[in-house]
C-alpha cells in the first residue's frame, strides 16, 4: 500500500511541476495554498520552516567584533575581591617552590595545602584542579584553580615559551567552568614584558569564535562565549615596571588583536562569502578606516603592467582580478629616516587546483578557502601596523588576489606565461599556482624601491611534510633580515624554521622551451625548489645572496602548515603578530 501511496504522490508533483515552476506560475507557496492537503502542510510550518519570510544566514563577508578583556596588576591576593585566583605550578614544585605566594597566606587552606603537600596534584601540562572556597578569611574568592604547567624551566628566571599559551588556556577554561567574571591570576617568577604581553594575546586567542554563518542555537548553553563571562584578569606578582608599563601594553596588544582576528576572520570566511571582489572591497574599507593609501588594480592595469603568471592563474575564474596594494605612511617620520617595507601575502581565495584538479585523499579542497592565509596575515597587519603607527617603518601591503579555477578559459598544463619581469614560465602544473601570482607580486614590489620585501604564502604541501603544521618554513637572501624573523617568531609565537636556498636544485627548474618551470619535477625538496623560484623574481644588487648588504633584503615564509588548527577547525591567524613584532623592531634606517 506504501508503494502504492508513493507512486500516487510522485505522479500528482510530477503533473504540477509546469504549474509549480514556470515563469507563469503564481509560486510554490501560492500554488500549494489552493490545495487542501498542500494548506494544512503549511498550516502545521513554524515560521522558520515556512517558505517565506524566515530571517535566514547571510553568506556576504562581514567581521567578528572584537571582544576585549581588561588586564591590570595587582600587588595584594588578600584584597583581591574576584570569582577566582589561578594558581600556575610546575611539576617540581614540592621541591624547589617557583612561586613567590606557594608559601604564603593563599594556600592556607587545607583543601588546596593538601594538593600541594601530597603531591595529588601532578601540574602535567593542561592540568586543572578547581577548589570551591567556603568562608576563608584570608581569600576573598568562590574558587581557587591549581592548574598544570608542565616541567620545571631549566633555569632560575627563565620561563618556558609555551607558558603564556597555558596560562591564557588556563585562564579560559577556569573562567568558562566557573563562570567567572573577575579572575586573578598568580604569575610565575621570571615572567617578561613580552611573556605578560604573549599572555594577553593568547587570552584573546582562545576567546575567539566565528559565529557569523549559523543561526543562534535553541539551547541557551551552546550560545555562550567561550571564557563565559571574562571581562577582567588580575595580574599578581608581576615585576614593578611590567605593572607600571600594562595599560600601554593592553592598548597595543588590542590593536594587534584586531589584526590577528581580522585575518583569522578572512582565512576562515567560505570561499563564495571572501570573491576577490570582497576582498578588495574589505581593503578599501579598511584603508579607509585608517587613513591608508589603497590602490587596486583591475584587470586592464594589470595588462599594462605585463602580469602574465597573475592573469594567467585568474584567467579561469569568473571574478576579475584584484591587485590589491595599501601604504602606511607614518604621519611624522622618525628623524633618522625610515625603512621601506613591502609585505607580499599570497591571495588564492579558492584553489580548485585548475586543469590538475586537486582530488583523492589528503587534497584537502574543501580547506582551500586557506589559500589567502598570506593575504590575511598581510591584511590584518595593516589594521595592526595603521592603530599602531610606527614613526619609523613606511610599509606596502600587497597582495594578488584570485581564484585558481577550471573553465574553458582556464591556464592549461603546457602553457607557457610571461611574467611581468620578462621571464617566460612553462606551466607544468596548474596546481603550482601561488608561486606564478607571487612572482608578479614580486616584481610590483621590487619597483617600489623598498628595502625589505617579506612575503607569506601557503605554498607547498612539502613544507608541512618537512616541518609539521605549527612551523613555517623560512627563506632568506639576507642573513640579517633571517636573524630578525627569528628573532621576531621567538617573541611573537608564530614559529619558523629556516630553510637553505639550496644553489644546485636551481637546476631543476630549468625548462626545455621556456625560462622556468612552475615545478622541478618530483624530485623532492619541493618547498625548496618554490622557493628558490620565487628568488628568480626579486633582483639583487649591491651584494651576492645571503649577504647583509645585498638589496633588497628578501624573505619568503612558507605558511602552509601553520595556517589552520586542524585540532579545532580553524584558522590561527599566524603570520599578523609575527610580521607586526619585526616592523615594530626594524632598526631604523641610519
Amino acid at each position: 500500500m506504501q508503494y502504492f501511496l508513493s507512486c500516487g504522490l510522485i505522479i500528482m508533483l510530477a503533473a504540477t511541476s509546469h504549474a509549480l515552476f514556470s515563469k507563469s506560475s503564481r509560486g510554490l507557496v501560492g500554488f500549494a495554498s489552493q490545495r487542501p492537503v498542500f494548506r494544512s502542510l503549511l498550516a502545521s510550518m513554524t515560521p522558520a520552516q515556512s517558505f517565506s519570510s524566515a530571517p535566514m544566514p547571510s553568506t556576504d563577508l562581514k567581521f567578528s567584533s572584537l571582544r576585549t578583556v581588561n588586564f591590570k596588576a595587582q600587588s595584594d591576593v588578600a584584597s583581591f575581591n574576584g570569582d577566582v585566583l589561578i594558581v600556575p605550578l610546575f611539576q617540581d614544585h614540592a621541591k624547589k617552590p617557583v612561586l613567590k605566594l606557594l608559601n604564603g597566606e593563599a594556600f592556607t587552606h587545607p583543601v588546596v595545602a593538601d594538593l600541594i603537600a601530597d603531591h595529588s596534584f601532578k601540574a602535567e601540562a593542561g592540568a586543572e584542579c578547581l577548589v570551591r572556597v567556603y568562608n576563608h578569611d584570608s581569600l576573598n574568592v568562590k574558587y581557587v584553580a591549581l592548574v598544570g604547567l608542565g616541567a620545571e624551566p631549566k633555569q632560575d628566571g627563565e620561563v618556558s615559551k609555551n607558558t603564556p599559551s597555558r596560562l591564557a588556556s588556563a585562564v579560559v577554561s577556569v573562567a568558562e567552568k566557573t563562570q567567572a567574571k573577575h579572575v586573578g591570576l598568580v604569575v610565575p617568577t621570571g615572567v617578561a614584558q613580552e611573556h605578560v604581553a604573549n599572555l594577553m594575546l593568547s587570552v584573546h586567542d582562545a576567546l575567539y569564535k566565528d559565529e557569523r554563518f549559523r543561526l543562534p542555537s535553541k539551547k541557551p548553553e551552546n550560545n555562550k562565549p567561550p571564557g563565559g563571562p571574562l571581562a577582567t584578569v588580575s595580574l599578581f606578582e608581576i615585576d614593578a615596571t611590567i605593572a607600571k608599563a600594562l595599560p600601554e601594553t593592553q592598548r597595543s596588544v588590542e590593536h594587534i588583536v584586531s589584526g590577528v582576528n581580522f585575518a583569522k576572520d578572512l582565512v576562515g570566511a567560505p570561499s563564495n562569502s571572501k570573491t576577490p571582489l570582497a576582498i578588495a572591497q574589505a581593503a578599501k574599507e579598511l584603508a579607509a578606516s585608517l587613513n591608508l593609501e589603497c590602490n587596486v588594480l583591475g584587470l586592464e592595469e594589470c595588462q599594462r603592467l605585463n602580469m602574465g603568471g597573475y592573469l594567467g592563474v585568474q584567467q579561469g575564474s569568473k571574478f576579475p582580478p584584484q591587485f590589491v596594494h595599501l601604504v602606511y605612511r607614518p604621519k611624522t617620520p622618525h628623524r633618522d629616516g625610515v625603512t621601506k617595507v613591502a609585505l607580499v601575502g599570497k591571495g588564492l581565495t579558492f584553489d580548485s587546483g585548475g586543469y590538475n584538479l586537486k582530488t583523492g585523499p589528503g587534497s584537502s579542497i574543501e580547506l582551500m578557502k586557506f589559500d589567502m592565509g598570506g593575504c590575511g596575515a598581510v591584511l590584518g597587519a595593516a589594521k595592526a601596523i595603521g592603530q599602531l603607527q610606527p614613526d619609523h617603518v613606511e610599509v606596502h601591503f600587497i597582495s594578488a588576489v584570485c581564484e585558481n579555477m577550471v573553465s574553458a578559459e582556464a591556464v592549461r598544463p603546457g602553457d607557457i606565461l610571461v611574467a611581468s619581469n620578462g621571464k617566460t614560465i612553462e606551466v607544468l602544473n596548474t596546481d603550482a599556482e601561488g608561486r606564478l601570482t607571487l612572482a608578479d607580486a614580486l616584481v610590483y614590489a621590487q619597483r617600489l624601491g623598498v628595502d625589505h620585501i617579506v612575503d607569506l604564502a601557503t605554498l607547498t604541501g612539502a613544507c608541512i611534510v618537512g616541518l609539521g603544521d605549527h612551523v613555517a618554513g623560512l627563506y632568506a637572501n639576507n642573513a640579517a633580515l633571517r636573524t630578525a624573523l627569528e628573532s621576531s617568531a621567538s617573541r611573537s609565537g608564530d614559529k619558523v624554521w629556516s630553510m637553505p636556498l639550496t644553489e644546485s636544485y636551481r637546476e631543476w627548474l630549468k625548462s626545455p622551451i621556456a625560462d622556468l618551470k612552475n615545478i622541478s619535477g618530483g624530485k623532492g625538496g619541493g618547498s625548496i625548489t618554490a622557493a628558490l623560484f620565487l628568488q628568480e623574481f626579486v633582483e639583487v644588487t649591491g651584494g651576492s645572496n645571503d649577504a647583509d648588504n645585498c638589496s633588497p633584503a628578501w624573505a619568503h615564509i612558507d605558511m602552509a602548515g601553520p595556517v589552520w588548527d586542524n585540532a579545532k577547525s580553524r584558522p590561527t591567524g599566524y603570520g599578523v603578530r609575527l610580521l607586526v613584532d619585526y616592523l615594530q623592531h626594524l632598526q631604523k634606517k641610519n
